[in-house]
């Protein structure tokens, strides 16, 4: 159980790193560019850093985590 449980914590990270630098590279000039004002472009960034990317992360763990485990209780029955 605990080697499960750190392979999705390290996934976790994983996918968090990883949409932390796509949002550098591709989100942020994009909001940048099609957003003038600068107070909500701020705004939107960091909202889509700090909430909707690790929320899809978290979704994205959860969801392996639930096929694993439909795998596990299918095997059994």
């Amino acid at each position: 159980m605990k080697n499960i449980v750190s392979k999705y914590v390290l996934t976790l990270f994983g996918l968090l790193v990883v949409c932390t630098i796509i949002h550098f590279l591709a989100i942020a000039p994009t909001l940048e560019t099609f957003i003038l004002d600068d107070v909500c472009s701020g705004i939107l960034q960091m909202f889509s850093l700090f909430i909707a990317e690790p929320v899809i992360c978290v979704i994205i763990v959860v969801g392996m985590i639930n096929h694993q485990e439909k795998q596990y209780y299918d095997s059994i029955s």
